[in-house]
């Protein structure tokens, strides 16, 4: 398999331009730096990757569900997408509730985009400011310019969430795992989606979720000790 030679940024920076501008190995040509929104990708062909890797970004979006579908028809058939993204018990999230799989399907249906605020009161009543190095009044501030800043966690996840989240878009769990201080660790297989692929695809994860599953036995966070 190879690594994909480009790069996707969520939101343009001064110091980013689009085009041949990633150099990722002194003794290779530059890749295809692509600037856009990461949840449409509509200009970037089906297939087109082997690889994607999402650290600590996927919580910034309002629809993930919408968003990871994209992620998923850009990458090839058996290729993969690597999810890293905070464990409510490591951050600032940890009085929030986990974000129900059902929720994130509704959204999903619903079309609902990246404006949203839905989520906004519950941060400003549950975030934990004891472990942000921001003030209220900043907390505030960034939170109601959302879409500009792309600050707000809108969901919160423990590791057993990204169990059905990947099954319910037909992706195999290839890996997942928790890693302190804060991290969720998964990766998602793209398998051709025939009835046999899928019917062993859902059999594999299903079996992930089994309280004896050894993620569970390993992880330092105590909300992953139990299926929920």
């Amino acid at each position: 398999m190879q690594l994909s030679t480009s790069t996707i940024f969520i939101i343009q920076q001064p110091c980013f331009r689009e085009g041949l501008t990633f150099k990722y190995h002194a003794n290779k040509p530059e890749g295809y730096t692509f600037i856009c929104e990461a949840s449409d990708l509509s200009h970037i062909d089906d297939e087109s990757y082997d690889f994607i890797m999402s650290s600590h970004s996927i919580e910034h979006f309002a629809n993930p569900l919408k968003t990871i579908s994209e992620w998923k028809r850009v990458v090839r058939t058996d290729g993969v997408i690597l999810f890293v993204c905070p464990h409510k018990e490591g951050t600032f999230d940890h009085k929030r509730p986990i974000t129900p799989l059902a929720h994130l399907i509704e959204d999903y249906i619903k079309g609902v985009d990246e404006n949203d605020l839905t989520h906004q009161s519950e941060v400003l009543k549950l975030h934990d400011l004891s472990r942000d190095t921001n003030s209220y009044d900043q907390v505030l501030a960034v939170s109601t310019k959302n879409f500009e800043y792309r600050w707000l966690h809108h969901h919160v996840f423990v590791s057993e969430s990204w169990i059905t989240i990947l099954d319910y878009l037909n992706l195999e769990v290839a890996c997942i795992g928790a890693w302190l201080p804060f991290n969720i660790i998964a990766v998602g297989k793209k398998v051709d989606e025939t009835p046999e692929n899928l019917e062993r695809l859902h059999a594999s994860n299903m079996r992930l979720l089994a309280v004896n599953a050894r993620w569970r036995l390993t992880s330092p966070f105590q909300l992953d000790k139990s299926c929920l």
